[in-house]
């Protein structure tokens, strides 16, 4: 409604100031004969009221311009400008195109304003008593309007006021006596006189309304292009014209100063307008302001006249006369242009604050509020700082919305409301936005450092990490991506956690089984580990519970660990020796020879493997595989060893030649054997610890035990060959009564064996000298 109010008034100014402008410009400066400009007039307004400006205006304002261009032709004053009929062309065409074309391009209600305006201001320099109104006139649209609007009145004032001046300073040329005028200052060019003796001479027109009359009017103007004017009149008017022309710096220089002191001001009550928010200050500074550009205007006008080289005719009293009425229009004009404009501000105001509050809601707020419900689904960052500002956001938001749907506020507060949605708040979510980001990248670099940290610590107490993620920090991320990489790492955290805690339980099981039976069957330290670990807290935690835990039972146990590395150690030497003895053994074991040095190869990279481990907590991982290992090994070396002396044995007692033959069993062999063997093979049934304890002494055995296995298959050997012993011994004893050891075909040591063995089964017939090794007839 309010916004309805404001286009009725401004199409009733319209149709006011169009009926003005066009009734004094079409009577002012006549082309048709009464009543017709005042019915064209109407005409012409009421088409702008109807906004059809451009076929109204464009038509009236042409008809101006005929006109203006009629009565320049009227006295001769287009053909006294310039001898040459292009030129005189071009001054016909172009004045009234210029006036046709500006309202073909500017037709708005606002428009058909300021071009009137100018029409109304130039009409005004016609009249003594009225010509010092044309510039405040002006002064007032350049008060309220934008600089387009002042540049239509401005055009329009100009175009008809400048060719009325140019007459009437001709006019007084010719009525100067002094022939040396052109340095007289009485003949300064005019800049803001009243054209009144112009006005005088323009002031007929069309008797009738009839093509004979229209076609003198257009034979007067076109006989300007081709018309011979008395060559002193024309030497005169090229003065006049080259005397302004002179003029013309100072005459610009005027308009600069003027125009910029003019817009200084303006510019400078347009600031204060904009931060003072009620209508009357608006409309009072309005007011000063026109009043101030129009004392301003007349100042200049008076002060720069002499040095500037032009002469204006103006008083104090019209000076006052100008401020005063300048005061008045400019404060009927706002008047009419802030009243319904205060309303409509606060309409437009309102729907603006509200789209900015809703954009700021539903885009900006959802946008942090998805952020923070996504940073809490993925990660144990606490964001309730954000959470709780993004809600009072929220809050301001919605009360600002519904006070201003509700019009609880004028256009001052709401001006405020606006600004604090535009700047306060907006700043406000562009801060939430940044601290969380700024919270995600420092708990990133925290998540970062801490499990960089403890895959450190882990590695340097001896516990293999599997693959570990990278942890390289990059500063511009999105969200997501954050996200993502902050969750791989807490994700690989729990894996790490995970296994430490499976190494811990096993490393607490084996300290239990092996050195402290008395602990509780649960480790309190694991137990905690996994309450966290169920509960997604930082991995960090735990893992402090679980290395504090491995670190103390190193401590507490490390003696037990050395103790029981030692022993098992010293069991894989006793197999690994049996390497030293492969060349003895290879002969004698047969098949079971390739079994026990792969049993040998195999204690030696168990000790290999052990050797390579750092003496701490970790290695009680490693015990009872070895532990394990060792048993295996230790059970099928003793096997063998066992096979091998038994059936030594067996083979041995069946090449007796006699059953009292006395030979080098070793009769301890069994015994040591068996009871060994019994907690070797049968481990599960004894405690971890004494199963360690007594395997180095199991195994301790196992050189003398080769040494009796190698001392065994001598006397097999020795007893297989015997009976071709006993023939050669035979057979020397037919060529001789003594038979000594070097006298056999065979090794001293074994033919030693060979002459004892031979005596045990005849000894009624021989006599054994032990000493000398010789046997010998009995006569």
């Amino acid at each position: 409604m309010e916004r309805a109010l404001k286009q009725k008034s401004l199409r009733v100014l319209t149709f006011i100031v169009t009926f003005i402008g066009m009734i004094l410009g079409l009577s002012l400066i006549p082309i048709f004969p009464q009543p017709l400009p005042l019915l064209i007039s109407f005409l012409i307004a009421f088409a702008a009221f109807m906004n059809h400006s451009r076929t109204g205006m464009t038509m009236g304002c042409l008809v101006i311009g005929l006109s203006v261009v009629y009565h320049m032709s009227r006295i001769n004053i287009i053909s006294q400008m310039s001898p040459m009929p292009l030129v005189r062309l071009t001054i016909i065409v172009v004045i009234p195109a210029v006036f046709f074309i500006i309202p073909v391009i500017f037709h708005r209600y606002e428009d058909a304003i300021a071009i009137n305006l100018g029409i109304i201001a130039a009409i005004l320099l016609f009249f003594g008593e009225t010509y010092y109104f044309a510039i405040p006139l002006i002064l007032v649209a350049a008060t309220l309007y934008k600089k387009t609007k002042l540049g239509l009145t401005v055009t329009y004032y100009a175009i008809i006021s400048l060719p009325l001046q140019i007459m009437q300073y001709l006019n007084h040329v010719l009525n100067l006596s002094n022939s040396g005028w052109w340095e007289d200052p009485a003949a300064d060019p005019f800049l803001y006189v009243p054209v009144q003796a112009v006005f005088k001479s323009m002031q007929e027109s069309m008797t009738q309304f009839r093509i004979l009359e229209a076609n003198k009017v257009l034979e007067t103007i076109t006989g300007q292009i081709e018309f011979s004017a008395q060559y002193d009149i024309v030497w005169i008017t090229q003065a006049v014209l080259a005397r302004y022309t002179d003029s013309l710096p100072g005459i610009i220089l005027f308009f600069v100063i003027v125009i910029g002191l003019v817009s200084a001001t303006a510019l400078f009550a347009r600031e204060l307008v904009t931060k003072s928010h009620t209508m009357n200050a608006k409309l009072i500074l309005s007011v000063v302001t026109s009043a101030s550009a129009t004392g301003v205007f007349f100042f200049l006008l008076i002060g720069l006249q002499i040095p500037l080289a032009f002469r204006t005719q103006v008083n104090g009293l019209q000076i006052l006369a100008g401020i005063s009425m300048t005061s008045l229009l400019t404060g009927f004009a706002a008047l009419v242009n802030y009243a319904p404009k205060a309303g409509l501000e606060i309409e437009k105001l309102s729907k603006l604050t509200v789209e900015k509050a809703q954009e700021l809601k539903r885009v900006r707020l959802q946008v942090i509020e998805w952020s923070l419900n996504k940073v809490k689904s993925s990660i144990s960052l606490d964001v309730s700082s954000i959470e709780g500002r993004t809600l009072i956001i929220k809050s301001k938001l919605d009360n600002i919305i519904s006070n201003v749907q509700a019009n609880l506020y004028d256009l001052s507060e709401l001006n405020e409301k606006f600004d604090e949605v535009d700047k306060d708040l907006r700043n406000e979510i562009d801060k939430l936005m940044a601290n969380l980001e700024t919270s995600l990248a420092q708990y990133q670099i925290f998540v970062y450092s801490e499990y960089s940290s403890w895959v450190r610590k882990l590695e340097e107490i001896g516990l293999e990490v599997g693959t570990t993620v990278k942890t390289d920090f990059q500063k511009e991320l999105p969200l997501e991506m954050r996200l993502y990489l902050i969750r791989e790492v807490l994700e690989s955290g729990r894996v790490i956690t995970t296994e430490v805690i499976q190494v811990a339980e096993q490393t607490y099981d084996i300290i239990r089984f092996l050195y402290d039976p008395n602990l509780p069957e649960k480790s309190l330290a694991v137990t905690f580990a996994r309450k966290k670990l169920d509960e997604k807290v930082v991995s960090g935690i735990a893992l402090n519970a679980l290395f504090a835990a491995l670190h103390n039972w190193q401590k507490q146990y490390s003696a037990e660990i050395s103790k029981s590395m030692d022993c098992l150690q010293k069991s894989l030497n006793s197999i690994v020796n049996l390497s030293t003895q492969s060349e003895r053994l290879l002969p004698i074991l047969g098949d079971n020879f390739p079994k026990l040095m792969d049993l040998v190869k195999r204690a030696e990279d168990v000790r290999i493997c052990m050797e390579k481990k750092t003496l701490n907590v970790m290695n009680i991982l490693i015990i009872r595989e070895v532990l394990q290992s060792s048993l295996r090994i230790a059970r099928d070396v003793l096997l063998i060893v066992q096979e091998e002396l038994t059936s030594n044995e067996k083979a041995i007692e069946s090449l007796l030649l006699t059953k009292d033959y006395s030979w080098e069993k070793n009769v301890e062999w069994r015994k040591q054997i068996t009871s060994e063997m019994e907690m070797v093979v049968n481990s599960s049934k004894y405690e971890l610890s004494q199963v360690m304890e007594n395997l180095p002494r199991s195994l301790s055995y196992l050189d003398e035990l080769v040494g009796s296995i190698v001392a065994y298959n001598e006397k097999k050997e020795i007893l297989l060959n015997y009976p071709l012993a006993e023939r050669a011994i035979e057979e020397l004893l037919r060529q001789k009564k003594q038979v000594y050891a070097q006298d056999l075909p065979f090794n001293l040591k074994y033919a030693e064996e060979y002459l004892k063995l031979f005596y045990s089964q005849k000894y009624l017939e021989f006599s054994f000298d032990r000493e000398n090794n010789c046997l010998m007839k009995n006569e």
